[in-house]
């Protein structure tokens, strides 16, 4: 093991790129102190295994060569099957971004157009309305109280879109329970005014 920093990368490449081993024992440069096997797998070639042995006579035991190659055949189809799970992965990913995307194309054509109807309602009722200022007043805070909605939403849009471009980076810190819920209870007082 302590040889393998000297492993030669042209080597190991050459082996990738021909899918034949060399090195020591083998046909292809056999006065090496290495000995390169590719890691066949069934799709690919997945990479190649170098060994230093201590003991070079060792590897060509008929058992012991049976070994390597049943070593490298089990190293290779690891290395395939932790790919395949990496693509798996990708392609879950790429779904879920699909839905999310959806779901936010939902949200503003319904949860958007809701508090800007009613905006929209309220400021004209307001502007021909003749009754006395209480009303006016009554009215001003209806349309005020959409607009903090419809700004919480486009606040949550846009937080949706930077955690999908994967933009937001967690600053994880130790909080106070109370702090957390209290603060979370004042950013919600508006829609909650009329909540015990």
């Amino acid at each position: 093991a302590s040889q393998l920093h000297s492993a030669d990368y042209g080597i190991g490449q050459w082996v990738y790129d021909h899918q034949q081993p060399a090195g020591l024992g083998s046909d292809t440069l056999p006065s090496s102190n290495a000995l390169y096997l590719p890691l066949k797998a069934p799709m690919r070639t997945r990479g190649v295994l170098v060994m230093a042995p201590a003991e070079a006579r060792l590897i060509f035991l008929p058992e012991q060569q049976r070994l390597l190659e049943t070593f490298a055949s089990q190293i290779a189809l690891a290395l395939e099957r932790v790919h395949y799970v990496e693509v798996a992965q990708d392609a879950l990913l790429n779904m879920e971004s699909e839905r999310l995307r959806n779901s936010v194309l939902s949200a503003i054509s319904h949860d958007l157009r809701t508090p800007l109807t009613a905006i929209i309602g309220l400021s004209d009722t307001l502007k021909e309305t003749t009754a006395d200022s209480v009303v006016r007043e009554e009215l001003a805070d209806a349309i005020q109280e959409e607009a903090f909605r419809m700004n919480n939403l486009v606040t949550n849009l846009l937080d949706m879109a930077r955690l999908q471009a994967g933009k937001v980076k967690l600053n994880r810190q130790w909080q106070m329970l109370e702090e957390v819920v209290g603060g979370a209870i004042r950013g919600l007082e508006r829609p909650l005014s009329r909540h015990h």
